[in-house]
């Protein structure tokens, strides 16, 4: 006998729901996480997907562009003023788009649990930040933490590692902002 350890998303926002993806050009940073690099690639082009069938907006990831005129450590989730001024001047960018990603608690990474006496909790925590290039300042900030917890029993359950939840965190962050922006 099994079931399912269903996750649950909490969204807090720092900013107004909604962002506009009718119209623009993107540039999706680095994700800057706790996972392997392959991962953090896969929840870039997870995003850019997503995102791509919300708005008539153009998405392009970092890596696919020459910004030679930045350093690494300047494309930090957190952007150091000069980095802003320098896209501002050497690109024809409108917004970026910072993602951190981070696995608060990974007690059971495996996809199914064994049953025994314990109780268990994974939790990821996503944060999808938005800046206008040519103003600097940010216009869109979610956070979403997932969390999922298997109950002491007996039973066989199914369920996300801390690092599923950080693609399944990516799917719902880019449902709310669908939810909440205008239509195309």
């Amino acid at each position: 006998m099994s079931s399912c350890a269903m996750p649950q998303y909490k969204h807090t926002y720092e900013s107004t729901k909604g962002l506009d993806l009718r119209s623009g050009k993107y540039l999706v940073n680095h994700i800057e996480s706790d996972l392997y690099l392959g991962s953090r690639e896969a929840v870039a082009e997870r995003l850019i997907k997503k995102l791509q069938k919300v708005g008539d907006a153009t998405f392009i990831y970092i890596d696919s562009v020459n910004i030679s005129y930045l350093l690494p450590s300047q494309m930090q989730f957190e952007l150091a003023p000069e980095a802003m001024a320098t896209l501002k001047q050497t690109t024809d960018f409108d917004f970026i788009i910072n993602v951190k990603a981070s696995r608060l608690q990974d007690e059971m990474s495996w996809s199914i649990a064994l049953p025994n006496s314990n109780s268990y909790e994974n939790q990821s925590e996503v944060y999808i930040d938005v800046y206008d290039i040519a103003s600097g300042q940010r216009i869109y900030s979610q956070r979403i933490i997932a969390s999922v917890r298997n109950p002491a029993d007996e039973g066989l359950h199914l369920t996300k590692s801390a690092r599923g939840l950080i693609f399944g965190s990516i799917n719902k962050g880019v449902k709310e902002i669908k939810k909440y922006s205008p239509r195309i």
